[in-house]
């Protein structure tokens, strides 16, 4: 087994390059972002090819949760994640409604 360490770039400061430079210079083996707030999906791949990081996209979704989840998972699929960490419907919900969400989005 091989244990893979991972940064958030939550609350990180300095450009998207010198976030990179630093975590890879740190040993981390990728980075977890949410895939909403990418703003340049070209460059961040690029980034992540250019310092060997694998990424993990975190979702979140808000509105129509069960649109908003498959429209972020899609977009996520685009940067060949490790997996995705999700943080999707509400905790408010009765059960019935968690049930419910999590079945149609499987």
């Amino acid at each position: 087994m091989k244990l893979k360490i991972y940064k958030s770039l939550w609350g990180m400061t300095g450009s998207l390059e010198e976030q990179f430079s630093r975590i890879a210079e740190a040993g981390y083996n990728g980075v977890e972002a949410a895939v909403e707030e990418i703003a340049d999906k070209e460059k961040f791949k690029t980034l992540l090819r250019e310092y060997h990081l694998e990424y993990i996209p975190l979702i979140y979704t808000e509105g129509d949760h069960l649109q908003n989840f498959l429209r972020l998972i899609q977009l996520g699929a685009e940067f060949d994640p490790k997996k995705i960490v999700a943080h999707a419907g509400r905790d408010l919900w009765s059960f019935e409604e968690q049930i419910k969400f999590f079945h149609l989005a499987l």
